[in-house]
């Protein structure tokens, strides 16, 4: 699915998608939410946005042919990173096209580095596009590419996120947002569910690797066996047992998993930062969810007594948990009084994630006042915003400062970089012919 950019056609400043997964129809639906609220055609420059998981040299035949103004200001030459962290840039000997009107981001979804079929992926073309942003090392990555920023999944789910960059949300909405979730187990009693586990999934292994869902699901089933012989509902492709979701709820997940108590929801891999719609949906349907993922760099904001967590290494211990709560009722009542997001959540979240990528997009757009641009445009400005969240912080005693560095003009590397083949080590040769010998036979 490649909408391919002409140059007659950049300085009419809409919108094009460079997407992936072929003709999956999750993944169209997800490509709509990236555009729906924003006037893109009022933007000054052309809006390019791409997407992971393609073959990359469809990729990178269509941003070489749509230079980036990244590119063009560092004088960047491509290169094809595969199956090995990140090397430095290499510069062109000739200067770029001057490519006017087109401004670039990418928009990262999955584990490159655990899924066979995404290494293509992994260093998030951030040597191609103005803004790359990921979920992967966000103390690494930038340590290299100055326009890569760690956002998570959730905040671009079509169902339950608040579309950062694309949406925009005032500090007002992502309070609402997050007080959403805290309401959703209070109108829908957890004791009189009718349902006792819910897992919504399409698979469980991916490429080589092990399945969680299946270890997690098969556990959970034991330990309730005494209870019900019908432990786990499965109303999506993995396991399905059930045509409910889509017969009578049309496909809402959330107001479908408000029948069930727990909802089974771990990542499809294991990244530090790699946190997807899948912990937020069971939260906002008011489900207790049994979680494995690389949330540890969330947990500043999220409530970890909020989540019981799956561990490989020690499964009997969330089967133990399990029973505690259902046959001890203070127990219980202790952690359904958790609330889901620690004091401060909307604050930080604005801070860590919105403003930053909204900062680095208004400054490519020549410092528009983005929220002017919203379909459904706010009275407010992104600096207006920025004091609200620090202040609210500030009177919890807190503040937001984890990705602070990236802010400072003298960290961010002057790009002056070349790649010398003989400094590489004799793994990191083999994985570049590996990666040479890759491209050759496509």
């Amino acid at each position: 699915m490649i909408s391919s950019i002409g140059y007659g056609e950049i300085m009419s400043s809409s919108f094009s998608y460079c997407g992936f997964w072929y003709s999956f129809d999750l993944e169209q639906r997800k490509a709509i939410a990236l555009y729906h609220k924003f006037n893109y055609q009022d933007f000054p420059y052309h809006t390019y946005v791409v997407q992971a998981f393609m073959k990359r040299y469809w990729v990178r035949s269509e941003l070489e042919r749509c230079v980036s103004s990244y590119q063009a200001k560092y004088h960047l030459a491509p290169e094809a990173h595969w199956n090995y962290p990140l090397s430095v840039n290499a510069k062109r000997e000739e200067p770029l096209p001057q490519v006017y009107g087109i401004r670039s981001v990418f928009h990262g979804q999955e584990n490159s580095y655990e899924f066979d079929f995404c290494y293509n992926a992994q260093d998030f073309f951030a040597n191609y596009v103005d803004l790359a942003l990921g979920v992967y090392l966000p103390q690494a990555v930038p340590a290299l590419y100055a326009n890569y920023l760690h956002v998570p999944n959730y905040l671009r789910s079509d169902s339950v996120g608040l579309h950062t960059l694309y949406g925009l949300p005032t500090l007002a909405q992502v309070e609402e947002w997050v007080a959403s979730f805290e309401q959703a187990r209070k109108d829908f009693p957890w004791q009189l569910r009718p349902g006792l586990g819910i897992c919504i999934s399409r698979h469980d292994k991916i490429g080589q690797m092990p399945g969680v869902r299946s270890a997690i699901c098969d556990l959970f089933s034991q330990t309730f066996a005494w209870l019900t012989d019908k432990a786990v509902f499965y109303p999506s492709k993995f396991r399905r047992n059930t045509n409910d979701l889509q017969e009578l709820y049309h496909d809402d997940k959330i107001a479908y998993s408000k029948n069930f108590r727990f909802m089974i929801c771990p990542e499809n891999s294991y990244a530090p930062g790699y946190v997807t719609e899948k912990i937020i949906e069971a939260m906002a349907a008011g489900c207790i969810p049994i979680y494995w993922g690389g949330i540890e760099t969330e947990l500043d904001y999220f409530n970890a007594k909020a989540i019981l967590f799956y561990d490989p290494r020690n499964p009997q211990a969330l089967s133990k948990r399990l029973k505690e709560l259902w046959q001890d009722q203070e127990q219980l009542d202790a952690f359904l009084a958790e609330p889901c997001f620690l004091p401060g959540t909307a604050a930080r979240i604005f801070l860590r994630y919105i403003y930053p990528v909204a900062k680095r997009w208004s400054e490519l757009q020549d410092n528009i006042n983005l929220y002017a641009y919203l379909k459904q445009p706010q009275e407010t400005t992104l600096e207006a915003e920025k004091l609200k969240a620090e202040q609210a912080l500030a009177a919890l005693g807190l503040e937001e400062n984890k990705y602070a560095y990236l802010e400072q003009e003298q960290n961010r590397p002057p790009f002056n970089y070349r790649v010398n083949f003989e400094e590489y080590s004799q793994e990191e040769k083999e994985c570049l012919l590996q990666v040479l010998n890759h491209y050759l036979q496509e």
